[in-house]
């Protein structure tokens, strides 16, 4: 069973359970998967509001993963992960985006990492568990018996 089929059996829970705390909007997330792209190709700034910091940058086996929370700039609030997966050999990007606590955004992720091609994610499916190994990691320990 691979990340992405983990997270879509993840969404079929009620809206309500799903719906705690900070939530992705539809507007970060369009910004993150088509404005974000748009901007770096021309140029352009970080859209006013807002600010990102990496989490962990990846390379392997010809590809290059960075990951970095969007960070809605007066709250501190971190409001979606941006992947960006880039083909090393032909400079091919694609722009994801993973978002908190929005079961209709979530399937909308499945639907775009089912649509960058097979070795594309692979690829983000292996870093994908990995930064969850971490993070269940992280977080078991800081309960010690």
């Amino acid at each position: 069973m691979s990340f992405s089929t983990f997270s879509q059996e993840a969404t079929q829970e009620p809206q309500e359970t799903a719906n705690k705390g900070v939530i992705t909007s539809q507007e970060e997330y369009n910004y993150l998967t088509k404005g974000y792209p748009q901007a770096i190709e021309l140029g352009l700034g970080i859209k006013e509001g807002y600010e990102f910091k990496t989490i962990k940058d990846f390379e392997y086996n010809g590809f290059k993963l960075k990951y970095q929370y969007l960070i809605h700039t007066e709250s501190q609030e971190k409001k979606a992960l941006s992947i960006i997966v880039t083909k090393l050999k032909s400079d091919r990007s694609e722009y994801l985006c993973l978002p908190f606590n929005n079961a209709e955004l979530l399937t909308e992720y499945l639907k775009s990492i089912n649509g960058i091609g097979l070795t594309m994610r692979s690829v983000v499916d292996v870093f994908n568990t990995s930064l969850l190994s971490n993070l269940i990691e992280f977080k078991a320990n800081q309960v010690k018996s």
